[in-house]
């Protein structure tokens, strides 16, 4: 795919003398040519998710490869702020290993692709990432709600074509399915989607600007999905609310204690007290 990419552009300089040519030339730019995401959510509520998209760059905003922002921050029980807790399984390039890094940040994860000793030339490049993370899953009586940020972390650079697909456990049946888009080139809302109970897919039918925003939401009876317990998460991240939790508790029982002792002890008698 690269080699082809090469060649076209050298075309491009090859008959440079017309004013349309030079006007594609300055009009190439990075985008998103397609992207695909499979979002696989296990049934006590982590998920595996995948990227794959082909990346068109021009050398001047891409050098190096992309850049994958996420926002990892999400409430959870008694209104806790807990981090999503994201491996980075792999990460490819034309098929092969690629070299990235992290930066993490409050409630925000970057991932950068590439070398710093690697500068890319313009073409088309194809890249597949994909990482574990716990769900940012909402319970609300009986059901468990999901949203879905499709596009997020491809911010700022337009994307041609999108198409998505959220795969809940077998047995797991969405009750209410949703989308919305933002962003859509063309009229219309910009998208086709399928409820397949437990399989949830979107598929843009318009390019996207770089002010795009594509969203899932989805409705799950509670029962059958995200059974384990978040209290985990909440020790890991917050190792001070149990300590805190702990004293508090001991404190209340040594208050009983004191209490019950006091209403135990001997009351004087009447003679005792007359003496």
């Amino acid at each position: 795919m690269r080699a082809r990419a090469k060649v076209a552009v050298g075309c491009l300089f090859l008959v440079g003398l017309s004013p349309l040519v030079k006007a594609e030339e300055e009009e190439l730019d990075a985008r998103i040519l397609s992207l695909d995401v499979t979002v696989d959510v296990e049934r006590d509520g982590s998920m595996e998710v995948r990227h794959k998209f082909d990346l068109q760059i021009d050398g001047k905003e891409i050098k190096r490869g992309p850049c994958l922002n996420f926002v990892t921050a999400h409430k959870g029980p008694g209104g806790l702020v807990l981090d999503m807790e994201m491996e980075f399984l792999e990460v490819l390039r034309d098929g092969e290993s690629e070299e990235h890094h992290e930066e993490v940040m409050h409630g925000h994860r970057s991932l950068f692709c590439g070398s710093a000793y690697t500068t890319l030339d313009p073409g088309i490049y194809s890249y597949e990432i994909s990482y574990r993370a716990e769900g940012d899953w909402i319970f609300r009586g009986k059901n468990s709600c999901g949203v879905f940020d499709i596009t997020g972390p491809f911010a700022g650079l337009p994307i041609d074509k999108v198409r998505a697909r959220v795969q809940m456990p077998q047995g797991v049946r969405a009750s209410q399915f949703s989308a919305s888009l933002m962003g859509n080139t063309g009229e219309g809302s910009g998208f086709v989607s399928v409820d397949g109970g437990d399989k949830l897919v979107i598929e843009t039918t318009q390019p996207l600007n770089r002010h795009h925003g594509v969203f899932m939401n989805a409705v799950w009876p509670a029962g059958d999905f995200a059974i384990r317990s978040r209290w985990g998460q909440v020790i890991r991240q917050h190792p001070r609310i149990p300590i805190s939790v702990f004293v508090g508790t001991a404190l209340l029982w040594a208050l009983v204690i004191v209490l019950w002792r006091a209403w135990k002890r001997p009351r004087p008698t009447n003679a005792a007290a007359q003496a």
